[in-house]
């Protein structure tokens, strides 16, 4: 696997990055070295020699290491973008995406761009925390209230372009202090006043200090913009969790599509239909630059996923799925080799294929090999929570379904993002000062290759011997909150069973209009198939099997949805507002209507 990506070092050079990960003895996992750091004065930027670049990476890692290629990750700005899809053309054996963690930042955009009301309250809430730490004595006020509220002082934190999740964590940041601040300016307004004029004495200086004082400790004091701030973050913090779960050292592909899914979810209830209908358009747009068989495929074979996820609406069955999957085997084999293929080569690739796909039917149906997988998947899931390659590699040697195994292996075990050049760099911008911003773009590459490599040996002995620990993950997300941001939840959730939790009847009575139109659409499905059973007359040959859907909606359509109180309360307003009755069943102001 390649990831590339560029920087700039103190010195305003454009450096291109290249990281490498290795298969070791097991092959899901990966070992990540940084292959070259190269300075890119003077090199164009247009898809053609972006392209060339690329395939000189390609050919280097392996010369070098004597292996085969077959990730490529990179940026997906013009030049890149353009080269990605000739790298493509060129070389149809290589899986060649985007990085999935640079797509969080690319919504938050979209967010930013689609929903004016909270670019608006964005900017405000920047404009606020860069005039608390623009004036240290104003500060002090500020800090002295939340040390009476809180009894501890927190620093204000700024939104970061180039860090990722500094928007959602400064906002949320603001809306803790809140209090504070809120009672700063009720008890010591004058003070912050005087605290900012000083010792002006300039009258048209100090009308406009007055006014710009003014207006922050107005904004502060409205109870509209903290409430609108609320509203921001809850939809920013989705985008962050996304982000973060896109940017680890071990993100699968059937990861970051889930993540697409929770994301479409959650601007699929939104409140604002003008900003859930801008915001699936641009999540759909972000989806459909990814090579999707990868991503869908790596889905299914998670063997604790499956297609539990998918909507009884997404036309997916495990014919097309069955060729998907041969279809994405064989371009994988495609590369070419030294010598023609010869009449035995060919056959010995069609009886694998035969073989990956009787097993991927045995896989689907829960049969042959797959039978005590089946029986014992709770208890296996909760012991191995996260690592559904432990199940593929006691495949590995079964007869019938090896090439099926491995092949999931090589597909799980793709880490689709730039996290470890992202990493690389930063260590060069340690080595790399302003004190020390002579140093060569290649003695740099070489110092990052040597302190990756000896830094990690050495961690790993001291972890070892107990001298360290393993540093706690960072808590970003409230954790009562977490488990739903991105929830997709699975399809069996949506049937409800004969009985409740207590054993009895479930009723028979339809609540709502919803309810009745299915109801209906079954009675004249029941009274069709009665017809045609009573004339004898054929219903004609079955639809033909269709490729997979490829927009979100699509593939996840028809699950049970999950409303926040804002909506469903939004939603009562209207109908109550409205002069339109309730359809039979449904109960007047109830929300059984509501249909995001």
């Amino acid at each position: 696997m390649i990831r590339t990506d560029g920087w700039k070092d103190d010195s305003r050079n454009p450096v291109i990055g290249t990281n490498v990960a290795t298969s070791t003895k097991v092959i899901w996992y990966f070992s990540y070295l940084p292959l070259d750091l190269v300075q890119a004065n003077g090199h164009k930027k247009d898809g053609d020699s972006m392209c060339a670049a690329f395939e000189v990476m390609i050919v280097k890692v392996e010369a070098t290491y004597r292996c085969y290629v077959v990730l490529f990750v990179c940026d997906n700005d013009g030049g890149s973008q353009r080269g990605r899809k000739n790298l493509g053309v060129k070389r149809p054996w290589l899986f060649i995406v985007p990085c999935c963690a640079h797509q969080g930042q690319l919504i938050l955009g979209d967010y930013l761009t689609v929903n004016v009301e909270a670019s608006e309250i964005a900017e405000k809430a920047i404009e606020l925390i860069h005039w608390i730490l623009s004036h240290d004595r104003v500060r002090k006020i500020f800090d002295d209230a939340q040390f009476v509220k809180n009894f501890v002082v927190l620093v204000y934190l700024l939104a970061n372009l180039t860090r990722w999740t500094t928007h959602y964590i400064a906002f949320r940041r603001l809306l803790h202090l809140r209090i504070a601040l809120r009672y700063a300016v009720y008890i010591h307004r004058p003070e912050i006043l005087a605290a900012q004029l000083g010792v002006e004495k300039n009258k048209k200086a100090i009308l406009k200090i007055t006014a710009q004082v003014n207006t922050q400790c107005d904004l502060i004091e409205d109870n509209t913009f903290w409430t609108s701030l609320e509203r921001v973050v809850d939809d920013m913090e989705p985008i962050c969790y996304a982000t973060n779960i896109n940017q680890a050292d071990r993100t699968r592909p059937d990861q970051v599509l889930l993540t697409f899914a929770g994301l479409f979810f959650h601007f699929g209830r939104h409140p604002n239909r003008s900003v859930s209908k801008g915001m699936l358009a641009r999540i759909e747009k972000r989806w459909a630059a990814l090579d999707q068989p990868l991503f869908v495929l790596c889905l299914i074979l998670n063997p604790y996923e499956g297609l539990g996820r998918f909507g009884d609406k997404s036309e997916i069955n495990v014919f097309v799925l069955s060729l998907e999957l041969v279809s994405l085997y064989h371009r994988v084999r495609s590369r070419p080799t030294a010598s023609p293929r010869s009449a035995a080569h060919i056959a010995g690739d069609r009886a694998r294929e035969h073989e990956l796909s009787t097993s991927f039917m045995q896989y689907m149906a829960g049969t042959g090999p797959f039978q005590a997988w089946r029986a014992n998947k709770e208890q296996f899931q909760t012991q191995h929570p996260d690592e559904p390659h432990l199940v593929w590699e006691n495949f590995k040697a079964t007869d019938g379904v090896k090439e099926l195994a491995r092949f999931a292996i090589l597909l799980l075990g793709l880490v689709v993002n730039q996290a470890s050049t992202e990493r690389t760099f930063s260590d060069c911008k340690i080595k790399k000062t302003r004190l020390r911003n002579r140093l060569g773009t290649v003695k740099l590459g070489k110092m990052s290759k040597v302190t990756l490599i000896l830094s990690s040996d050495i961690r790993q002995e001291n972890l070892t011997a107990g001298l360290i620990h393993e540093r706690a993950a960072r808590n970003v997300h409230d954790p009562a909150k977490v488990s739903g941001l991105l929830s997709v939840p699975m399809y069996a959730d949506a049937l409800d069973p004969d009985e409740d939790e207590e054993g009895k009847p479930r009723s028979n009575l339809v609540r709502t209009a919803g309810g009745w139109r299915a109801e209906e659409q079954e009675e004249e499905l029941l009274a069709n198939v009665t017809d045609e059973e009573e004339s004898g007359v054929d219903s004609g040959p079955e639809p033909k099997a269709q490729k997979p859907p490829r927009k979100p909606k699509s593939f996840f359509s028809a699950l049970p949805r999950t409303f926040t109180r804002e909506a469903l309360l939004m939603q009562l307003l209207a109908a109550e507002e409205s002069d339109e009755s309730p359809d039979d069943g449904a109960l007047s102001g109830s929300g059984d209507e509501f249909e995001p």
